[in-house]
């Protein structure tokens, strides 16, 4: 039994070895095998481009182009292709073509059915027309038969409404008899009250609209001079905020520590854009702008890439038209140990941890 249990264990110890080498394996493969990569790119009257990556003797490709405003995908993983945008499309008309095909069918198969059933509906209606004739001939005796007898309720009702209203009328006029000229004599003394009030009121109320229109034309100019005067004290606390934000930036920047730190991360960003711009690049660039004064610019800022890349760039300024056509061919490779080399010296750095601290600090005080 032990015998067993120790091949057993020895079994399952030598498969999660295999797997912790194949582990490792992809591991160094994907950091120290490059990816490699070629551009090419032409501009002027058509606008095409090609661009290929490839990984461990092509095992995993890809390639991008464009070419007459077509642009291509394809994918392929140990030589099959994984994806490819062409091939999609042309499954797609494949199966519109299919459905349109299918939808022309059904409408055959229907069309015959639409058919019968139209006949048998129009049958059916034939039939029903005389049906439907014998019954509004019963419907019109009867509704005339029931117009006479509501004509005859309403006259009725009308009549027993007219009588009750005298009545109440004749009551009404024997109990108001007596109050008829108490009413008319306190509708006089409240009007001979209401002209001697509006007498005496008319020139206070004149005088009454000029104070109010004085004293509101005040409170309009007060309220403007507070408004603008609480402007001008936000701006004064605004632009005195601003003037301690660009002391404390000025303060971080000038601060030595921070300098270097800054220094690291931009030569630490220098270093990681040198290994992934181009080993080999061949340029030829014709270009101008229509003025000779900005062509000229144009080309003492183009001239920094002779230093890098020599006599591999060809520039062709033309002083006197618009033009921007060439043709541009370049190859790199990206090895990810090397970005991954900068990245970790970067972070380990004290001077980088110490600015990353003033950073966080300048943020808080901002």
């Amino acid at each position: 039994m032990l015998d067993i249990l120790f091949i057993i264990l020895k079994i399952i110890g030598i498969l999660l070895l295999v797997l912790i080498g194949l582990f490792l394996l992809i591991i160094l493969l994907v950091l120290f095998v490059p990816i490699r990569y070629r551009l090419s790119l032409e501009h002027g009257e058509h606008f095409d481009y090609e661009g290929r990556v490839s990984w461990l003797l092509h095992i995993i490709h890809l390639r991008i182009s464009q070419r007459n405003q077509k642009p291509h995908i394809r994918i392929r993983i140990f030589g099959f292709i994984f994806y490819d945008s062409l091939r999609q499309v042309v499954k797609k008309k494949r199966k519109k073509v299919k459905q349109t095909s299918n939808e022309i069918s059904t409408l055959l198969k229907t069309g015959n059915q639409v058919k019968f059933e139209e006949k048998t509906i129009e049958e059916n209606e034939k039939l029903s027309l005389d049906k439907r004739i014998e019954n509004k001939k019963k419907l019109n005796s009867h509704d005339k038969d029931d117009d006479h007898e509501k004509d005859h309720e309403k006259l009725s009702s009308a009549h027993i409404e007219s009588r009750e209203r005298v009545d109440k009328l004749g009551e009404s006029e024997d109990g108001q008899g007596d109050h008829h000229f108490e009413d008319k004599a306190d509708s006089q003394s409240f009007r001979e009250r209401a002209s001697q009030a509006t007498e005496e009121e008319v020139p206070e109320t004149f005088l009454g609209k000029i104070k109010f229109k004085i004293i509101s034309m005040l409170h309009k100019v007060k309220s403007f001079f507070n408004s603008l005067k609480e402007r001008l004290q936000g701006w004064f606390k605004s632009l005195i905020k601003l003037k301690q934000r660009l002391s404390l930036i000025k303060n971080f920047i000038e601060d030595e520590i921070n300098k270097e730190g800054i220094r690291l991360t931009a030569s630490s960003l220098f270093q990681m854009l040198k290994h992934i711009l181009p080993t080999k690049l061949n340029s030829y660039l014709v270009f101008g702008t229509g003025d000779p004064c900005s062509t000229g610019q144009i080309l003492g800022v183009l001239g920094i890439l002779y230093s890098i890349y020599g006599d591999n760039i060809q520039i062709v300024p033309d002083f006197e038209n618009q033009r921007f056509e060439g043709k541009h061919k370049a190859k790199g490779r990206i090895r990810l140990v090397t970005i991954l080399i900068i990245v970790i010296k970067l972070m380990i750095d004290k001077r980088f941890k110490e600015l990353k601290t003033n950073i966080k600090l300048l943020k808080e005080a901002l």
